[in-house]
């Protein structure tokens, strides 16, 4: 009522439900019926609900009434069916169904303030204010906020004060008398705990009359009684308790009225749930009981408590107070004031002599033209007496002031001009700085002196200066520009000059060797057309305060006789100072000069372009591999299968060789992917020996002599007869046999030719074809990776990069060179020219051993291979030559060797039990003549070296070549065995 008394055109109207006497759905109903009837033609606009019992008649409001905003106070947020709360009910509080109140926001235009039970904080009140107490008797009606409270309360004591007995005294009529019992007797180990006590009594007439005085027993009470309901605390009798703060609620209420009267949904504004509590005591009634005041909680708030001594004459001994204070302030006034020439004069002297600066005064006699002709030094602190000497006397830890010719000059301008003279002077016999102040005394022809070391100041401005040196020295190699925009004169100042030199700024009034001031005018000026705009926007932004800090890249165009340079920078500005209208009057910031930065960041664009060009070819790469790996596998498979059905020895020899052609592609194809990743990994092998050129030529001619086309003729012209070089045999032959074979791929008809020259410190090779010839487009591209000029050719686009690559390794170069298509095309390479290394060969011959069989007419292989399937490879290509026995492992190698001595071995190097190294030591031991071919399919030069340092005299590769291994028997046997 009272939040609303002050509203203008806002009447508010009280109706009390009475729901003690509410114990049935009958007397609910005739509640409900009156309330409605009663304002059943002045309906309300708001409504504020006190008791969660007033709540259960929402869903009637909303029916009667509409969607009116309604404010809910009570002691908890939430609800329950309408019996919960009826008076006197039986049912278990526990079984009941209660549900929060925000469950049924949206339903109703509601809003809660909750006014708690403080319960648990009055039973700690009553434990803490009454050591004694074994038992608490909680006496309440039967209301159901009090059976609810019965519960909590047997919860709590239970829970947390085992050792206290709880006993509930109900409020009906019958129970009045236990109540004054208990009231009336002093055991000091029983407390009362007092919620609502009403009851209901028939009167004479048979109706209801609800009876509430017998709490009035209470102030008889010789033992504490504590309360749950504020408004007992008043009456005789009652201690205290534990309360919400009502001014807080208060004010709840008047902040949620006032924002539903302005219109806003109750059901947005959060439910508001008390934040303060207090103990409150009646004073009196303690004392009454006999109780400590020191037991009350500390921020107890007491009533009825007498007023203090101070509190009774507070304003008499204020204004006592003041008036004698006035009195000995006057007094301790004219004590300073007959003082204070006293004091003044010794804080004189004490400031003068213990004043860190030096201090002398000196009587100064002139002449007749007014030139200072003598300086008597009158009186110094201790400062000056310590440091200085006012003679000539040689004391070199003493500055002398006769050392300073141009004293009586700047005594005689002080007079003159009447104005103290500062200077400085340094005393080489102490090495100090001192700055002297000369001023004219109150006294006739006398001044007073004063000196301040600032050798230690003079040395920081030293040093300050050599670090801003350092700094615009680090900022000139950084590139970074510092500057100062005014947005008033919209003059720029850059304090590093050195960076902007080149630029060709104008130097504006003002600007300094440290410090370049330029127009912004022209700033924007020598902008890059397409920067400009950009900046100007960016600047405006900053100088109207839209912005507080920007960072951009831009381009400055300097014209240096005729030719235009750019310079790229990246600035960071920032707003520095504000006029009294908060509007941006300076801008400070730097610049970075990032030219260098920008073609880097352009390098990596374009690597990056590459790498997806590259990425992308390899991509294309695998797609041809899945075909060009098929292609000769299809071709082999398929003329395999025609071979085992055909009887015509034309055709089978025509099906070998397609399957022989195919299997030399297939392997070229692997040999080029397997190099493909040495070369990634950077783990090609390169090992330099001593090669004669010609030999290794002619070996080429005949490895490539096969691949030719019919029409075609290969020539090798050798550039010198005889021509011995240190360099990387099986790296060469690979370049030159690719190089050769790509010719024969494009030479349908005339000749390829292929030779070297001796050049100065280069040996230059050549391979010339009269072919397709290569386009000046295609010719840029040729030596990158999947590069093919004829996608309709065999091949993987990696052979002439991999030449490229190792070409380059052996610190060589490569090229093309061709007049377009159809007119023949040379390839040619260099590599250093290092002439053979002379080695010391020691040729160790053997007696023939006097127990080798005499040869059969077949010469006999031994063949130590773990594999059955090459080893019957070998067998079909041999058996028709030489006899052949078959060992599985190396240690039946050896058995097998020394029981039948062959003319030749063949030896895998992987096999089980001994490997082929370790078993070819071992017959080298029996024998150091008998020929031992390993047969690997390890590919690196490495392995070969390891092969021959092992016993071997020669080597065949896998997949074993049919021609390559008859070639080397024939040469090995008619070497070896004079018989054959």
């Amino acid at each position: 009522m009272l939040q609303t008394s002050s509203i203008e055109d806002v009447s508010a109207d009280l109706v009390h439900i009475n729901g003690t006497f509410i114990r049935n759905d009958s007397l609910y109903n005739q509640m409900e019926e009156g309330i409605f009837q009663h304002y059943e033609k002045n309906k309300p606009d708001y409504l504020v609900l006190i008791g969660s019992i007033a709540f259960t008649l929402r869903d009637r409001i909303q029916k009667e009434w509409g969607d009116i905003p309604m404010i809910l106070i009570a002691n908890e947020d939430t609800y329950a069916p309408r019996e919960y709360y009826f008076t006197g009910r039986s049912i278990n509080m526990a079984d009941n169904k209660v549900a929060p109140l925000n469950d049924i926001r949206e339903q109703y235009n509601f809003t809660f303030i909750e006014t708690p039970d403080m319960y648990k904080e009055t039973i700690d009140m009553m434990i803490r204010m009454l050591p004694q107490m074994k038992r608490i008797i909680f006496a309440a009606d039967e209301l159901y906020q009090n059976q609810r409270l019965d519960r909590l309360i047997h919860s709590y004591i239970a829970s947390e004060y085992p050792n206290i007995e709880y006993e509930r005294l109900v409020g009906k009529e019958e129970n009045s008398k236990q109540l004054q019992e208990y009231l009336l007797t002093d055991d000091p180990t029983t407390s009362i705990l007092f919620s609502t006590w009403f009851y209901e009594r028939k009167n004479l007439f048979g109706s209801p009359t609800l009876i509430s005085g017998d709490f009035q027993l209470v102030a008889s009470s010789p033992q504490p009684v504590f309360a749950l309901r504020g408004a007992y605390i008043n009456k005789a009798g009652f201690i205290g308790g534990y309360f919400y703060d009502q001014a807080e609620l208060e004010k709840s209420l008047a902040d949620i009225i006032g924002q539903m009267l302005q219109g806003k949904k109750l059901r947005d504004i959060p439910f508001v749930y008390s934040k303060k509590s207090y103990p409150l005591v009646n004073y009196a009634q303690l004392k009454l009981d006999g109780l400590d005041a020191d037991l009350c909680p500390s921020n107890t708030i007491f009533l009825n408590k007498p007023l203090t001594f101070w509190q009774k004459y507070r304003w008499w001994i204020i204004s006592g107070t003041i008036l004698l204070l006035s009195l000995v302030v006057i007094a301790f006034i004219i004590y300073l004031f007959q003082r204070k020439k006293i004091a003044l004069f010794s804080a004189h002297n004490t400031l003068v002599c213990n004043m860190p600066i030096s201090y002398t005064q000196a009587k100064v006699a002139f002449d007749e033209k007014g030139e200072a002709i003598d300086i008597k030094y009158q009186a110094g602190n201790s400062l000056f007496n310590n440091l200085f000497t006012t003679n000539e006397e040689n004391d070199m830890n003493k500055n002398s002031l006769s050392q300073i010719d141009c004293l009586p000059r700047f005594i005689k301008m002080v007079f003159k001009e009447k104005q103290a003279i500062t200077f400085t002077h340094y005393f080489k016999t102490t090495h100090t700085f001192y700055e002297f102040i000369i001023c004219q005394s109150s006294e006739k022809h006398t001044i007073d002196i004063f000196g301040v070391d600032i050798t230690a100041r003079n040395e920081a401005e030293n040093a300050l200066r050599e670090i801003n040196k350092k700094l615009e020295m680090t900022l000139s190699v950084a590139r970074i520009i510092p500057w100062r925009w005014n947005l008033k004169s919209d003059m720029i100042t850059c304090e590093s000059e050195q960076i902007l030199a080149h630029m060709n700024f104008t130097k504006e009034k003002g600007s300094t060797p440290q410090a370049h001031i330029i127009k912004a005018s022209e700033y924007f000026q020598k902008m890059h057309p397409e920067d400009v705009e950009r900046m100007q926007q960016i600047h405006k932004n900053l100088a109207s305060g839209k912005l507080q800090h920007a960072k951009e890249e831009f381009r400055i165009i300097t014209e240096v006789e005729g030719r235009k340079f750019t310079d790229w920078l990246e600035t960071n500005a920032v707003v520095d100072q504000y006029d009294e209208q908060g509007n941006p009057i300076s801008l400070v910031g730097s610049l970075l000069l990032i030219t260098e930065r920008k073609r880097q960041e352009k390098a990596l664009v374009t690597a990056r372009e590459k790498a997806l060009e590259s990425e992308r070819l390899k991509s294309a790469f695998l797609a041809n591999m899945s075909h060009e790996i098929r292609t000769p596998l299809n071709a082999i498979i398929g003329f395999s299968s025609l071979l085992t059905t055909t009887e015509d020895e034309h055709e089978r020899e025509e099906f070998i060789s397609i399957i022989e052609n195919n299997n030399q592609l297939l392997l070229q194809l692997i040999s080029d992917i397997l190099d493909l990743s040495k070369i990634e990994a950077n783990t090609l092998d390169f090992n330099y020996q001593n090669v004669d050129l010609n030999g290794l030529a002619r070996d080429v001619e005949r490895t490539v002599r096969r691949r030719l086309q019919p029409n075609v003729v290969l020539n090798f012209i050798p550039g010198v007869t005889e021509c011995h070089v240190q360099t990387e045999r099986n790296r060469l032959s690979q370049v030159l046999i690719n190089l050769l074979v790509n010719a024969s791929k494009f030479t349908s008809t005339g000749s390829i030719t292929f030779g070297y020259e001796i050049r100065g410190e280069e040996l230059y090779f050549y391979v010339k074809d009269t072919g397709r010839g290569i386009s000046q487009e295609d010719q840029n591209k040729i030596f990158e990776r999947f590069t093919k000029v004829d996608t309709f050719t065999q091949g993987t686009g990696l052979g002439l990069s991999i030449c490229k690559n190792i070409i380059e390794k052996m610190k060589g170069r490569i090229g093309v060179e061709s007049e377009g298509k159809d007119k023949g095309s040379t390839f040619w390479f260099t590599i250093p020219y290092k002439q053979e290394i002379a080695t010391q060969q020691n040729k160790q011959h053997e007696a023939v051993n006097p127990t080798t069989k005499v040869p059969q007419q077949k010469p006999v292989i031994l063949i130590a291979e773990d594999n059955e399937n090459n080893y019957l490879l070998f067998d079909s290509i041999l058996n028709k030559e030489y006899n052949l026995i078959h060992a599985w492992n190396g240690e039946e190698a050896i058995e097998l060797y020394r029981k039948f001595q062959p003319h030749v071995i063949i030896m895998d190097i992987n096999m089980p039990k001994m490997d082929g190294y370790e078993a070819a030591r071992e017959i080298r031991k029996f024998s150091k003549t008998i020929p031992i071919i390993a047969v690997t399919a390890y590919s690196f030069s490495s392995d070969k070296e390891k092969v021959l340092e092992n016993g071997f005299n020669g080597y065949v590769p896998k997949p074993v070549d049919v021609h390559i291994l008859k070639e080397k028997l024939h040469s090995t046997i008619k070497q070896n065995i004079a018989a054959i």
